[in-house]
């Protein structure tokens, strides 16, 4: 029981510190070129050192590569594998050290990554990588874009972020102080949430900000006015629009540990409800309807395309999970939401010919297959 609340403190504590924590300079497609190297076409995992040489390769420092490579693990790309054939799961959400001679493996989304850059799927790709980036960067990468927002004209200032940023980590130590059932579990994700309680120096502040304006001009949500100015796409005003909205009506807008954490932990029930993951944002704000043939037909045709790129390379099998962020997707694309476990099903029933799966309540453990795999 002990062992679960202390997991349970610790995902709340990650919540509430929601932000990649690496302090190194890394180009947003140097980090991609990871979870979608060759290198995992014939293996399973790779070692560190490889993976890090191939970087290095592209003409930074090997330290430079080796942290390109934990941000890659902290964005949820890449899974650091243990000698028993786990998978290793910091306590506080970041890695802090990597051997070189460590096994990485692809996560369920690294292996989705791969189909999308294989398959020049691009909008579906920067969906990925959006969502992903809003995961585990939620802190520093949305605020980046409602501080742009929050101007008329729609300009990047590190002076607007660094107030938005102050703000969020007063709302965070203020809602920890008044939520928290006792002075000893308070302590406990206290520590787990340093982000919250430390002081925050300019400089860092500003590294923060410079790193983050690269991804989003990576992914197009905003664009070089002149040399020292940025403004909103968009596509970067649509994105930090929804944001906004998420907050206006969701005082816990930064939380995404699930509800069990939250009854262990003793906190209101009635704040389970206002969780939400990266995924969410991009669901169209409307109730569930079943989906319809041409969903159905889109995600059949993904599986099957897919399968030989996301499947298990000791068994003919894929992860569903790996399937889900293409549903969401195709929620976007449709305006439509859906449940995805019934999406899923019907996927599979209808096209039982195609497919072979046995749906279970925890889809993470969950695999199908190929009637008649490719020769």
């Amino acid at each position: 029981m002990l062992r679960d609340w202390k997991t349970c403190a610790q995902e709340l504590g990650r919540a509430l510190s929601r932000y990649d924590g690496h302090s190194t300079y890394a180009r947003l497609e140097y980090i991609l070129s990871i979870p979608t190297s060759t290198l995992f076409d014939d293996n399973p995992s790779c070692f560190a050192a490889e993976l890090i040489s191939e970087v290095e390769a592209r003409g930074v420092t090997r330290r430079a590569a080796y942290d390109h490579l934990r941000h890659g693990i902290s964005l949820g790309f890449l899974e650091r594998v243990i000698s028993g054939g786990g998978i290793f799961k910091p306590d506080s959400g970041r890695i802090k050290k990597i051997d070189e001679t460590a096994r990485i493996a692809l996560s369920s989304l690294g292996r989705v990554l791969r189909v999308a850059d294989r398959n020049q799927l691009n909008e579906f790709r920067d969906f990925l990588v959006t969502t992903a980036i809003l995961d585990y960067d939620f802190d520093m990468y949305a605020l980046l874009l409602i501080s742009a927002e929050s101007n008329k004209d729609s300009t990047l200032t590190l002076t607007d972020f660094s107030h938005h940023l102050r703000i969020l980590l007063q709302q965070r130590k203020e809602w920890l102080e008044m939520n928290l059932p006792t002075p000893a579990l308070k302590a406990f994700i206290s520590s787990y949430a340093l982000w919250i309680n430390r002081q925050i120096k300019p400089s860092s502040i500003k590294h923060h900000f410079n790193l983050r304006r690269q991804w989003a001009r990576h992914l197009l949500h905003i664009d070089k006015l002149d040399k020292m100015t940025d403004f909103l796409t968009d596509a970067g005003k649509q994105l930090a629009g929804q944001i906004s909205a998420m907050m206006s009506k969701n005082t816990m807008f930064w939380l995404a540990p699930d509800s069990e954490c939250m009854v262990k932990l003793g906190i209101l029930s009635k704040l389970s409800e206002n969780v939400f993951s990266a995924s969410d944002l991009f669901r169209p704000d409307c109730p569930e309807v079943k989906p319809g043939p041409k969903m159905i037909q889109q995600v059949a045709s993904f599986m099957e395309e897919a399968f030989e790129i996301i499947r298990l390379h000791t068994f003919p099998q894929a992860p569903i999970s790996a399937i889900v962020p293409y549903i969401h997707f195709q929620e976007l694309y449709r305006n439509e939401r859906v449940n995805l476990r019934t999406t899923l099903d019907t996927v599979i029933r209808e096209h039982r010919d195609k497919f072979y799966c046995m749906l279970t309540t925890n889809l993470d453990e969950c695999y199908y297959q190929l009637r008649h795999p490719p020769a």
